[in-house]
């Protein structure tokens, strides 16, 4: 018996609204999304073409949070604000420690908490103009 291939497949419930999908996308990159009744997508697995890096997005009506392994083998989580913006990312990176970030309304970055190389603790923050106003802390 040969196998079912297709570059794209989509799900329908009864009504025949799309609730599934997985295919491959014109930039070589493979995703699951998995909807609600309405059609909103709420789930997506990805793995991205250039690293082969993987990433779990679930989403509430705003679709506002997401998960991440990065190609190095470190692993993150975002979380979006309502226009779709990123708000906060807590992250690990294979070889390094973790950090936390966080950005304002705009999207700039505003503060940063996580550990330099030789232990040392570290708090930054940036004002609206995107100065820094703190560093390196014991």
């Amino acid at each position: 018996m040969e196998p079912l291939r297709t570059s794209s497949l989509e799900i329908v419930d009864a009504d025949g609204n799309v609730r599934a999908r997985i295919g491959v996308a014109p930039d070589g990159g493979v995703a699951l999304d998995l909807a609600d009744v309405k059609g909103m997508v709420r789930a997506t697995v990805r793995v991205e073409p250039e690293d082969g890096s993987a990433s779990v997005k679930l989403a509430d009506p705003d679709y506002r949070a997401g998960f991440g392994v990065w190609p190095d083998g470190g692993t993150g989580a975002e979380l979006s604000g309502a226009d779709g913006g990123l708000r906060a990312r807590v992250g690990r990176r294979a070889e390094g420690p973790a950090t936390v970030e966080l950005y304002d309304g705009r999207g700039g970055f505003r503060a940063a908490m996580g550990e330099y190389p030789d232990g040392a603790g570290r708090l930054s923050l940036w004002d609206a103009d995107g100065n820094p106003v703190s560093g390196r802390v014991a």
